[in-house]
């Protein structure tokens, strides 16, 4: 009968233990913006279209705007590289240029709330994991 009772006793108290050093369970991970990676310009060498250049040694990916609401897109672009978007000039006046959202790699911008996506003009963000 000893035995009967030492063993789901053991059982708890080893569960007990194991729960007791998990990690706590956070609503997600976060981090901060990363816009002082990121360049704009019309790219020469590469028909003059717009381009964001990426200064940093980390991957970013960044979240483009448009200023008058009528276009979004995302860009990943890896460390110390460079993507356009393929859009000339006179394409990128015409929509008023973008509002850019800048996050590390694997991360995509939302509102302060931290579960909104940035959809369109957001006076402040940050940064949420989302791992693809």
């Amino acid at each position: 009968m000893h035995r009967k009772l030492m063993t789901p006793l053991l059982l708890a108290t080893v569960l007990l233990v194991f729960r007791s050093q998990a990690p706590a369970q956070s609503d997600a991970p976060y981090t901060a913006p990363a816009s002082n990676c990121a360049s704009q310009f019309f790219d020469p060498t590469n028909y003059d279209w717009f381009t964001i250049e990426n200064s940093c040694d980390q991957g970013i990916r960044v979240t483009l705007i448009a200023r008058n609401g009528n276009q979004r897109g995302e860009l990943d672009i890896p460390a110390n590289q460079k993507r356009g978007n393929g859009e000339s000039r006179s394409e990128y006046n015409a929509h008023g240029g973008y509002d850019l959202y800048i996050c590390p790699a694997l991360y995509t911008p939302v509102l302060p709330d931290g579960r909104t996506p940035v959809t369109s003009h957001a006076n402040g963000f940050t940064c949420k994991y989302v791992g693809w």
